[in-house]
């Protein structure tokens, strides 16, 4: 496999990618899949394997194009303004919805007109991480940091209104301490900050934090789902901890501009669920703590969308959350 970079993105080079285009392939001109967060972070870190394994399937060629910014509204403006002629599709998640729930004003919403949902690509729970070696060992120990301090205590966000960001103020709230909110252009940038103890803690993925976990330089407290994870079975769920508000994850999946053609939707969408019942893919999303991925047509995804997005807004209705 050979990189190189091409414009905003990263052109994957594979022998297949550069052959005739496969039968069902729907254009010969590189297909952008355009990422709301820096180089790094969990979507892209999944991504990268995902458009390589796409484009020896296709015969087409993949760019992972990192568009940060603006709470992922560069991203997704790009993509609601792109030719719906299947060259560019927009990497989505969890993270848009819960904005969205935060701030309902939000630019070019997953939800609204401009969009289609095509699939699910990854789903997940999220770590909750500290630096190694402060002395703070458990949930409990951290929230004793924060209640001992005027200030709180400081927790990164991948950008702000995501999921981090919405796990962080309800944990705030349900152990009733004081936590302040520091974003960041990805979760990269986020994670070096709390190795580097510029933060306090972070509500991560687990493919962005365990790596650091495993070298030794993040500690894990507890992972946000009712059981306990496979990867990390020493780790704590929140559901044991009683915190059964903090059981959440972060889901990844491929929209397209709204008014792409029905065939080259249908295309995409088969061509995703293929490259995921790849052997590799699915072995590195188990090594990532990522569900098994299953076939998902697209009326399927775009129901599970819209079921997270009221999801997403009731619990801000129910907690009163409030982005000042």
């Amino acid at each position: 496999m050979v990189w190189r970079r091409a414009g905003g993105g990263i052109v994957l080079g594979l022998a297949a990618a550069t052959a005739a285009p496969a039968a069902g392939a729907w254009t010969t001109q590189p297909v952008r899949l355009v990422v709301p967060a820096s180089p790094g972070g969990s979507m892209d870190q999944m991504v990268r394997p995902l458009a390589a394994v796409m484009s020896r399937l296709s015969g087409q060629t993949f760019i992972v194009d990192n568009r940060s910014g603006g709470a992922g509204v560069l991203a997704r403006e790009f993509v609601a303004h792109a030719p719906a002629d299947g060259t560019a599709f927009l990497l989505g998640s969890v993270h848009e919805l819960t904005r969205m729930a935060l701030t309902p004003s939000l630019s070019y919403p997953l939800t609204g007109p401009d969009f289609l949902p095509i699939g699910r690509f990854a789903t997940m729970p999220n770590l909750v991480v500290v630096k190694a070696g402060t002395g703070v060992d458990t949930l409990d120990a951290l929230v004793a940091k924060a209640r001992g301090t005027d200030k709180g205590i400081s927790y990164g966000v991948g950008s702000v209104g995501n999921l981090q960001h919405l796990a962080g103020i309800t944990f705030a709230q349900s152990a009733g301490i004081h936590m302040v909110a520091i974003p960041y252009k990805g979760s990269a940038p986020a994670l070096k900050d709390l190795v580097g103890g510029q933060i306090d803690v972070l509500f991560d993925t687990m493919p962005a934090a365990s790596t650091f976990v495993r070298e030794g330089r993040l500690k894990a407290l507890a992972v946000t789902s009712a059981r306990r994870s496979p990867l990390f079975p020493d780790v704590p769920s929140v559901k044991e901890l009683r915190l059964d508000r903090m059981v959440l994850g972060t889901w990844y999946g491929v929209f397209a501009p709204s008014a792409t053609p029905p065939r080259i939707a249908d295309a995409m969408s088969d061509l995703l669920n293929r490259a995921l019942a790849d052997p590799d893919i699915q072995r590195m999303w188990e090594g990532w703590g990522s569900e098994k991925p299953a076939p998902q047509s697209r009326s399927e995804f775009a129901r599970f969308v819209s079921g997270e997005a009221g999801r997403w807004t009731e619990a801000v209705r129910q907690a009163g959350i409030k982005v000042e």
